[in-house]
């Protein structure tokens, strides 16, 4: 029942069904059950392919030479919509599973354990405060005024359509655009957090 792509269409379009059942199914005068075990998928394919099914948010984990790579449940609904064949996901799946362990992690950087604070200033003597927290990170954001992001970045007063919503940046971000600006007084850098 494939389309000359390969693909398998869902029932509503399976050409060997009289066009009146079709019509009956998207009307849903009847209903027709696809059901699917994720266990169909599970089993060891040779030259060190596995795949698995574990109770988890990640059900389908393919290993590939003794790595594992836990999928998610979307590539079981293209079984079950009739996209695929239990034998053409599987081969998706390694075939996926193959090309992540060529992916280069290494300059991937570091995602911190803790969810980024979200702090907010409306002035420059509020950046000194901020600088000044217990706790800040450099990968917290900051939101403030258009116009005193502006300030920040030497680019003076805005007009009156500039300036009305709100800019957002990490805390590293921020620091660099105090230590680079021009509108701002550092004449006491401790009393912005800032070495000097």
């Amino acid at each position: 029942m494939n389309f000359q792509d390969g693909l398998f269409p869902p029932p509503s379009a399976w050409r060997p069904v009289s066009p009146e059942v079709r019509f009956e199914l998207a009307e849903r005068t009847i209903i027709l059950f696809h059901l699917v075990s994720y266990d169909a998928l599970a089993g060891d394919y040779g030259d060190g392919q596995r795949i698995a099914i574990r109770p988890t948010d990640y059900p389908i984990v393919v290993n590939i030479h003794n790595r594992d790579f836990p999928l998610s449940r979307r590539f079981i609904y293209d079984i079950i919509y009739g996209f695929e064949t239990i034998q053409s996901c599987v081969k998706g799946l390694l075939i996926f599973a193959h090309q992540l362990t060529s992916v280069v992690t290494q300059n991937v950087p570091n995602i911190p354990d803790v969810k980024p604070q979200i702090w907010h200033v409306e002035t420059t003597e509020d950046i000194g405060i901020l600088f000044k927290q217990e706790g800040l990170s450099s990968s917290d954001y900051v939101s403030m005024p258009q116009q005193l992001a502006a300030i920040l970045a030497g680019a003076g007063q805005m007009g009156r359509s500039g300036g009305q919503g709100l800019a957002v940046m990490t805390v590293e971000a921020l620091r660099k655009l105090v230590d680079r600006s021009p509108s701002i007084n550092k004449t006491r850098p401790h009393d912005w957090g800032i070495e000097g």
